[in-house]
């Protein structure tokens, strides 16, 4: 039996990528949750959430957060965020795809 190839990572293609506009002006583009690197997931699932939250945007959108004023515009960033992603509250990142 043939050994399982890992397919190539599709995260850098235009439609996988979720583009923000904080409240700077300033645009972000997040990979689709599902292409988010596992290591960092793995990181960010074993710290306190809101510090999870602040890393894993730190890693893949440095600045971004900084831009936050209050918890409402983070939570409405991860709601928009998983819904372009097709993940459902409570689902894992890891399981999505």
């Amino acid at each position: 039996m043939p050994a399982f190839k890992v397919p190539a990572s599709k995260k850098s293609i235009d439609q996988n990528r979720f583009e923000v506009e904080a409240t700077n002006g300033k645009t972000f583009q997040l990979p689709s949750l599902k292409y988010i690197d596992p290591n960092l997931m793995v990181q960010v699932e074993a710290m306190p959430q809101m510090a999870g939250t602040k890393h894993m945007f730190e890693s893949i959108a440095p600045g971004l957060f900084e831009t936050f004023e209050d918890g409402e515009q983070v939570g409405a960033l991860m709601e928009a965020w998983q819904e372009f992603s097709g993940v459902t509250l409570g689902e894992s990142q890891a399981s999505a795809g």
